[in-house]
């Protein structure tokens, strides 16, 4: 270690005895004045609530009356955010319970074999699954619900009909009279379907629990009934222009024209309002869409109205013998129910308990100060109030669409139809979700703290000396990357290219050591010219812009929420810029040592460098880009700063975006790697080389 130290320390001191060092500072130097110049960030969205009213009592009356951005319109978003939460809860508590009715049914049902059970306590546990299945658990509030409540669901094979689950079930009751025939009913199928009792059972439990695809398959089914009679018509070639088929045509029509509207308002009902409970790609729906649209306008209803025969018989023929019945039952079968996971689902719960609690201790304050505070004090309680409900809906929103696309692929969520699913990040919605569900767990709105640190966005409504610091910075660091490959070039190039370092090798060190010290002195000059940027910027900071008090609400990897000092957050991009130099060091290194040419050197490492920047600039939404490793060079991104960077190509020289499924620890290791094998080749070839 002794050799090694000696060695750095005299390539430390040559390098600092070198002009261009200071060249090279005053470049730093000159970049912190410019930066200050032409530094314009784009304003901060001001969430923030202005009411009118120059008193606490004014702004109070103004906030707790109608109208948008009143107390009952936030209440409102946030009553529909917990309605959600309220169906994705009880959906599942009467799953859990309808299954365990049924359980319970075919447990009695084996008891009754061995007459430990009595018919009477069969019936009973029969009586008791179809309480279940009719238990609402309070989701009459919502349309589409009522919609599929309505309806009878299950088909009955027996007669061919639809019934409801209880008229059914009712039904089966009522033919239980004795043990032989509760028996008869399990171990005989007793249709064409060849379904038993524990078939006809798992078949209403089933359908029961996911009513969505049951009634849309309702809806299908009742247009079938009015096509059947179409195709029968053409099928046996019995069509006839008279008045009584007429009447049978037109009945036939209008049951479909009529199912399909209804299965389309269906539909809707569930799209509408961003229910969020069912997800269907792009093209089904738009496929969707045009067969009913077809159907009803270019077919059914031009053949309803038309009079001539010669042209209604052609369109009476196209339904007839027109796919669109199999082309929407498949179109069902490819809809797909949103299903948070249980832990998902107590999370939920536990930021919409939170969140009430939080907005009813605001609302208290107003209530009791609106006569003491001032205006500005009220504003902020309103704005907290405001910001604080939206945090909670966007929570939902968040946690849902995680839950949605949790294994689906980016391209298939990128096809989802619904809105945020075009422009989808998996990181960037994690990073959202964790900060929301810290505010909400915290009570703090947000107002008074700084945003993460971006590159040309203010961190807090007003301009500060560390959004100038960051920006400084970023830029700086690109310029001591071009530094630092210039210098490795000197330090390993420059002499192999004149055979000075042939000098070196006489000496009683190892090429090991050498190269080792050679490193070390390009990573010391790397931090010396980091702390120098850091001074200068903090200098320029503090002078024109000034820097506050008020901490950073920032998200490390897209899990943990910090509220920081600025000035930590600063310390932490120093440490990834050394970081990010070092990363592209180790290239210019390894062409160094191959490369004995001081020119060739140079232009290589710059050309890799320049490959860096370039694949950022192009490469941002492909899945390549989570893979090349000068993409994971750049780590301060995961401090929550990367999204509000992320405005246009030219932004990505400074900083880096992030695919949807990259993460701090992927990065760190996909650089390592490349790193150790750099220097590997690096020590390899340095060690055999004959100079």
């Amino acid at each position: 270690m002794g050799s090694i130290f000696r060695i750095t320390k005299a390539e430390f001191i040559k390098a600092f005895k070198r002009p261009t060092i200071y060249v090279m500072a005053f470049i730093l130097l000159i970049t912190a004045v410019i930066s200050a110049l032409i530094f314009n960030p784009q304003k901060r969205a001001d969430d923030r609530l202005n009411y009118s009213g120059t008193t606490g009592v004014e702004v109070y009356n103004s906030f707790n009356s109608s109208g948008a951005g009143s107390k009952s319109s936030i209440d409102a978003e946030v009553s529909f955010s917990s309605t959600k939460v309220m169906y994705f809860t009880n959906m599942e508590k009467r799953a859990n319970t309808i299954t365990e009715k049924y359980n319970n049914i075919l447990n009695t049902y084996a008891q009754l074999l061995k007459d430990q059970k009595t018919v009477d306590e069969y019936k009973a546990a029969v009586a008791e699954y179809k309480d279940a299945i009719n238990d609402k658990y309070g989701l009459n509030t919502i349309e589409f619900v009522n919609t599929a409540y309505s309806l009878p669901l299950y088909y009955d094979e027996t007669d061919e009909t639809y019934k409801s689950f209880s008229q059914y079930l009712d039904e089966y009751i009522a033919a239980c009279v004795d043990k032989t025939t509760i028996i008869t009913g399990y171990t005989n199928a007793t249709t064409e379907y060849k379904l038993t009792q524990y078939d006809r059972f798992r078949n209403v439990t089933n359908q029961s629990i996911d009513f969505i695809h049951g009634t849309i398959n309702y809806y299908i089914n009742q247009a079938k009934i009015g096509w059947n009679v179409l195709y029968k018509l053409n099928f046996r070639n019995q069509w006839q222009n008279t008045a009584s088929q007429k009447i049978i045509q037109n009945d036939a029509l209008d049951t479909i024209s009529t199912n399909l509207e209804k299965l389309h308002l269906f539909v809707n009902q569930l799209y509408s309002k961003n229910y969020n409970v069912i997800y269907m790609s792009k093209d089904n729906y738009q496929e969707f869409e045009t067969t009913k649209t077809y159907i009803i306008n270019q077919l059914v209803n031009k053949a309803r109205s038309e009079s001539d025969w010669a042209k209604r018989l052609p369109l009476l023929k196209e339904v007839a013998t027109n796919s669109f019945i199999e082309n929407l039952y498949t179109i069902n079968s490819k809809i797909s129910l949103v299903s948070p996971s249980s832990q998902s689902i107590k999370d939920l719960n536990s930021a919409s308990n939170k969140t009430t609690e939080n907005l009813s201790n605001i609302f208290s304050k107003m209530e009791s100060e609106k006569t003491t505070s001032s205006a500005d004090q009220m504003k902020e309680y309103a704005s907290d109030y405001y910001m604080l409900a939206n945090s909670y809906n966007d929570y939902v929103n968040d946690t849902i669409m995680l839950s949605t696309t949790s294994k689906m692929s980016l391209s298939e969520i990128k096809n989802i139809k619904g809105d945020g699913y075009e422009k989808y990040n998996h990181y960037e919605t994690k990073e959202r979700q964790a900060l929301n569900l810290y505010k909400i767990n915290n009570g703090i709105s947000g107002q008074n703290n700084l945003n993460a640190l971006s590159f040309n966005t203010n961190s807090g409504y007003e301009t500060n000396g560390y959004d100038y610091m960051f920006y400084t910075l970023s830029i700086m660091a690109v310029l001591i990357v071009i530094f630092s490959i210039m210098m490795t070039a000197i330090t390993i190039g420059s002499e192999q290219d004149s055979g000075t370092i042939k000098l070196l090798l006489v000496r009683p060190f190892t090429r090991t050591q050498i190269l080792i010290s050679k490193l070390l002195s390009v990573f010391f000059f790397i931090i010396t010219f980091v702390i120098f940027s850091f001074v200068i910027a903090l200098i320029a900071g503090l002078t024109v812009y000034g820097l506050p008090a008020t901490h950073v609400l920032a998200v490390f990897n897209a899990n943990v929420v910090m509220n920081i000092h600025p000035i930590v957050l600063i310390l932490l991009q120093l440490v990834t810029m050394i970081f990010q130099i070092s990363f592209y060091v180790s290239f210019a290194f390894a062409i160094a040592v191959v490369i004995k040419n001081f020119a060739a050197v140079l232009v290589s490492s710059l050309i890799v460098y320049l490959g860096g920047v370039t694949c950022n600039i192009l490469l941002s939404s492909s899945l390549a880009f989570k893979w090349i490793p000068f993409t994971n060079s750049y780590l301060f991104r995961y401090f929550g700063g990367a999204f509000a960077s992320k405005t246009s190509d030219l932004t990505n020289i400074f900083v880096s975006p992030i695919y949807s499924s990259m993460g701090f620890v992927w990065s760190i290791i996909i650089c390592l790697i490349v790193m150790t094998i750099l220097n590997t080749i690096s020590l390899l070839v340095f060690r055999n080389r004959d100079f």
